[in-house]
């Protein structure tokens, strides 16, 4: 069923706001490019700085304290985790993501874990009964199907 003549205008409407919107923007990003091309080169940590390593070390997944925050962000002991095959992605609440990837023979797997976009763990051709460790808390592959990996956690 097409759109009928009263939604004709409606669509022009709203495409010529999507137009407006998509020119303000523009607009608004040349101004504040130079801005934004500096914060952008911040976020990185300068190595020299006089804390730097006392910074950096403070936010490592070789942290004990942050190894200790995220594992709380996992089931206890015996629990299981299932994720989404495929493009599902599990968020801690510590920050911890995880995808998996489910191969095509589904009999193998690919697990990948990141924190504020940097990869902290990747495994490929998992199996199940093979063991993952994922931010210190140790996990074992229990089932893999063609749309979701259940691991369950065998670390206190």
């Amino acid at each position: 069923m097409g759109p009928t003549p009263g939604d004709d205008a409606e669509l022009k409407k709203r495409a010529e706001r999507l137009r407006e919107c998509a020119r303000e923007a523009r607009a608004l990003a040349r101004k504040l490019g130079p801005y934004l091309d500096n914060a952008h080169s911040s976020l990185y940590l300068d190595e020299k700085a006089p804390n730097a390593k006392k910074i950096d070390d403070a936010l490592r997944f070789t942290n004990r304290s942050v190894l200790a925050v995220a594992a709380k962000g996992f089931p206890p002991k015996g629990g299981t985790q299932s994720l989404l095959d495929n493009g599902g992605v599990w968020n801690s609440p510590t920050g911890l993501s995880v995808t998996v990837r489910v191969g095509s023979d589904v009999q193998t797997g690919g697990i990948s874990a990141s924190c504020a976009g940097v990869k902290v763990a990747g495994y490929e051709d998992v199996r199940v009964g093979d063991t993952v460790e994922l931010a210190g808390v140790v996990l074992r592959v229990s089932a893999l199907s063609d749309d979701i990996v259940r691991m369950k956690r065998t670390s206190a």
